[in-house]
């Protein structure tokens, strides 16, 4: 962020006004860094917003969890009689799946097509999917696949997938890896988020079979890491990662 701000400040001594493009850059770039309050700041502070403007404010509103916020985003985007596009419905409906917004998901993806023309997407499927799947509406997530109109992408297999580890549904978890596997055959990440399924249900005898079959056929999952930038630099940890000096 260090970096984007100091962009930012050469934009303000450069006297340069704010496009769109600009706009929806720098409210990316605070809402993907973790400051939200400067993207809304940049929002609020431009008087021309085009769908792509306000498109980024409500990702940037999703992503750190102000669902509602985004909502109320949206409306106020209709208000100014700005149509939203396939991005603006991806987002809105992002915002939906955190807090279990389940009505509201429902409501916008219903009206995507027959009020704003705008055709449902790969996407929009796997929003509302993991919307549903969140909520521990499985079944319903099931039937909503079996109506879709398009031919479900891994994505909305893997979102099914992880709703049943929150969930702790080992059936389905099963069958939604399956269909998983059969799109992607190397997601590794599939047959892990299966493993911890089958833990928190306590089956460590399937937990150690897959364990197995992973070890034989040579499959490992990258580890995830976090990051922390400090005075314009970036440090990397890994779970239990002690290999820093400062750790």
């Amino acid at each position: 962020m260090d970096v984007g701000e100091w962009i930012h400040e050469n934009i303000k001594k450069q006297r340069m006004k704010l496009n769109c493009h600009l706009t929806t850059s720098l409210i990316g770039m605070y809402s993907k860094c973790g400051n939200l309050e400067k993207a809304l700041d940049v929002f609020h502070s431009v008087e021309r917003r085009d769908v792509f403007v306000w498109s980024s404010m409500i990702a940037g509103l999703a992503m750190h969890g102000r669902g509602r916020a985004a909502i109320d985003l949206f409306y106020r985007m209709h208000e100014a009689k700005v149509k939203p596009n396939a991005v603006t419905f991806t987002n809105v409906l992002c915002a939906c799946s955190h807090p279990g917004l389940v009505e509201e998901g429902r409501m916008f993806f219903n009206q995507m097509e027959p009020v704003y023309g705008v055709v449902p997407g790969v996407k929009h499927y796997a929003c509302m999917v993991d919307i549903l799947g969140c909520a521990g509406l499985l079944e319903e997530a099931v039937e909503f696949i079996e109506k879709m109109l398009l031919t479900p992408s891994a994505s909305v297999w893997g979102a099914l997938l992880g709703a049943c580890k929150i969930h702790e549904n080992v059936e389905l978890g099963e069958q939604f890896c399956s269909q998983l596997l059969e799109l992607e055959p190397e997601n590794v990440g599939a047959l892990v988020l299966l493993s911890n399924i089958y833990a928190k249900t306590g089956k460590w005898v399937n937990v150690s079979e897959l364990r197995k079959h992973m070890r034989v056929f040579g499959l490992q999952k990258e580890r995830g890491w976090s990051s922390m930038e400090v005075n314009g630099t970036l440090h990397k940890f890994l779970a239990a990662d002690n290999s820093h000096p400062l750790s």
